[in-house]
């Protein structure tokens, strides 16, 4: 109730051709026939200005929980049409949970660990990722990132991902010979991103914050994401 469709594109395969180089400069190419415009509805939406700065501090909340928590379980990038944008409150809204199994990384590893296109960043206002202060995409990030490290949030999510791994009905991995292994291997990964462990470098909220936010708005890696996923928007 009170969600309007706001996707743009459709959930696709096949990949994209090219060098990573042409990838990048197509990326570029279709980044510069237009600017960002989804800022612009929160104007239309909310004409009033205190209910415009609560939207849009909303929209920075959601977004930043929505794209730790995310990530954490290893939900994928989310395509333009798997978030929707509650036109009542600014709140981002995750939908098509059930196309994947939590920690599934598919049939390829997805570039971006969440989606911070352009069309997010516009929204956030003229200082960007690192604006509202408290209230901004990065701080609500790394307030994220802690709650999650802290032991009733992280002993929830660990212990639920723990139920669905004997579910005999999940598949963790496509085509995986071990579907009770590949479960295992995505808890355990879900475990060493909660508490803040890349490889074997143990890393500050702040810290695991800022290396995943270069990776989501890096152009190279944008560039890598299937065109359905709508890596221009």
């Amino acid at each position: 109730m009170g969600i309007r469709d706001r996707g743009v594109g459709d959930e696709g395969g096949g990949g994209n051709g090219g060098t990573v180089g042409s990838r990048e400069a197509a990326l570029r190419a279709a980044w510069a026939r237009g600017p960002p415009l989804l800022r612009f509805f929160f104007s239309e939406a909310w004409a009033d200005a205190q209910r415009w700065h609560a939207a849009r501090v909303e929209f920075a909340a959601s977004a930043a929980a929505g794209a730790v928590c995310g990530w954490a379980l290893a939900l994928g990038g989310r395509s333009a049409s798997n978030v929707r944008l509650c036109a009542r409150s600014g709140r981002l809204v995750h939908c098509g949970l059930g196309e994947r199994a939590p920690g599934d990384a598919g049939a390829r590893a997805e570039a971006v660990p969440f989606r911070l296109t352009r069309e997010t960043v516009h929204c956030l206002g003229v200082a960007g990722i690192d604006g509202g202060g408290r209230a901004g995409f990065r701080a609500a990030a790394e307030a994220t990132a802690v709650a999650l490290r802290a032991g009733g949030a992280r002993g929830a999510l660990l212990s639920a991902m723990a139920v669905l791994q004997h579910d005999p009905l999940l598949e963790w991995a496509l085509g995986a010979a071990d579907n009770g292994a590949a479960g295992a291997a995505a808890v355990a990964r879900a475990r060493e991103r909660v508490d803040g462990v890349e490889g074997s470098e143990p890393l500050s909220a702040g810290g695991q914050v800022a290396r995943l936010i270069a990776e989501a708005i890096d152009p190279a890696r944008l560039a890598e994401m299937e065109h359905g996923w709508g890596a221009w928007l």
